[in-house]
């Protein structure tokens, strides 16, 4: 089970554990939702009975009574206490473990993989995703689950107990899941293109507010906002559809679930006319049989938050399963000539550069001269192991760069890139992002106001590492 929970959820081996135990914990909880019942048989059989002898009849006091309802009240609030801890605060655990691993997967994934990949879009798996696949797990996957196992339990009990009774009060489980579920298509169909049209409507927010300085000059706010808010009627319409399909599937469901009490009614009466029972049971039934509807009537209102499920953890998986970068974590290089042989690299059938072969050696100034378009950009992030390469090797003091983590790969390299971009701190914290000690001293009574400019200059010229322009 633990297996067949870490393939189908995308889990970790401990989440797929703790989400076996609150199944196990919510089938509890199920089964003593029968205690209720239960003592009211006693109570029934006990006021109706017609024994004569004292041995064949309960005989129960008030005071027994009150004593056995306590007990009832204790057990179930342990175990709906147990089973809270179980479900809620493991699913929580989780989910913040799938947000670390996705976070970790990331930083290790090329960054061929973000070209293909709005960053709206990442963010919305790691915070949209996320918030719905604990919303889902604690609210809905244990329950039906247990539910299955808890129902299963009960119904054995009842048909070998009369059995023409019990498929009065059961045949009404199969058929409500079986029309919920002929409704299943449509609203994956729908829920898979709504998915699609938010990730539009998180798209065109972000690009709009990146670009808000070009649509100003051009004066097109107008235009873009109406762009905007077409695409988000256009999503929340349709999220209005999966919502009346779902609703109306769910009342449906729910609704006929309740004849089953209706045919025990009939049917009961039937036979107790025909004396095949008595008053008792017929009652002991009806009681029951309200009493098994209420977890179906729980999991098929989940039934909705389910059909989210499939696109969430199909988004998880593709994080999960994209090949990330790894190497040897202890990296140091005999010298920092970056050697480039033969190498070839695109993206997807694009390509880009093709049996590239040179030396960048160290304390030499190595320009990358060519046509804009020509691919020198991606050479040196090439070489910095940004993507990695479709053929060829590029060495790093001689060792295999595609042998060596990126992390350790990077604390050998000085990068200055083309688009300015400066963090929302001080210029001083700006400067050490990629150092985290005050390795430039000289820096800190500059942005003072003190001038130490040939002294600033000469540990900048010491700090980088091989140059390539």
């Amino acid at each position: 089970m633990i297996n067949y929970f870490m393939k189908k959820y995308a889990m970790s081996q401990t989440g797929a554990n703790n989400l076996r135990k609150a199944v196990f914990s919510r089938t509890i909880l199920n089964l003593t939702k029968m205690f209720p019942p239960m003592i009211a048989f006693m109570f029934i059989f006990q006021s109706l009975s017609d024994m004569d002898t004292a041995e064949e009849a309960i005989a129960l006091t008030p005071q027994n009574y009150v004593l056995i309802i306590l007990a009832m009240l204790f057990v179930m609030f342990f175990v709906a206490r147990w089973d809270y801890t179980r479900l809620y605060t493991n699913v929580y655990s989780e989910s913040a473990n799938v947000r670390v691993d996705i976070a970790n997967r990331l930083k290790k994934l090329p960054l061929s993989y973000f070209g293909k990949r709005n960053i709206s879009d990442l963010a919305a798996t790691m915070m949209g995703d996320m918030s719905l696949y604990e919303e889902i797990f604690s609210h809905a996957v244990p329950h039906i689950y247990a539910t299955g196992i808890s129902t299963t339990i009960i119904s054995v009990l009842i048909l070998n107990y009369n059995l023409k009774l019990g498929l009065a009060a059961l045949w009404v489980i199969p058929v409500s899941l079986l029309i919920f579920f002929l409704s299943k298509n449509k609203r994956k169909k729908s829920n898979e293109k709504w998915v699609e049209q938010n990730r539009e409507v998180l798209d065109d927010l972000q690009e709009t507010i990146e670009q808000i300085q070009e649509i100003k000059s051009y004066n097109m706010e107008e235009k873009a906002k109406k762009q905007f808010f077409e695409k988000l009627q256009k999503s929340t319409k349709l999220k209005g559809t999966i919502e009346i399909v779902t609703g109306v599937a769910v009342a449906f469901s729910g609704m006929l679930l309740k004849m089953g009490i209706v045919t025990v009614a009939v049917t009961g009466a039937q036979m107790l006319l025909a004396g095949e029972i008595n008053i008792f049971v017929y009652i002991v039934f009806l009681i029951m049989t309200a009493s098994i509807y209420l977890p179906i009537e729980g999991i098929i209102a989940f039934m909705g938050m389910i059909d989210m499920l499939d696109s969430v953890v199909g988004r998880i998986k593709e994080i999960k399963t994209m090949p990330i970068q790894e190497g040897e974590s202890k990296f140091h290089p005999k010298n920092y000539d970056i050697e480039f042989k033969d190498v070839s690299f695109g993206y997807e059938d694009y390509s880009v550069v093709r049996n590239v072969s040179f030396t960048a050696k160290q304390g030499e100034v190595t320009a990358l001269i060519g046509a804009s378009g020509s691919g020198k950009t991606t050479l040196t992030k090439l070489a910095a192991r940004f993507w990695d390469i479709n053929k060829g090797k590029i060495l790093l003091g001689g060792e295999d760069i595609s042998k060596v983590d990126p992390e350790a790969l990077l604390k050998n390299f000085s990068i200055v890139f083309q688009e300015v971009v400066l963090f929302n701190t001080s210029i001083k914290e700006n400067i050490r992002i990629g150092r985290l000690t005050p390795v430039i001293p000289a820096l800190w009574e500059a942005e003072a106001g003190g001038s130490r400019g040939q002294e600033i200059e000469t540990i900048l010229a010491n700090t980088v590492k091989p140059r390539l322009y």
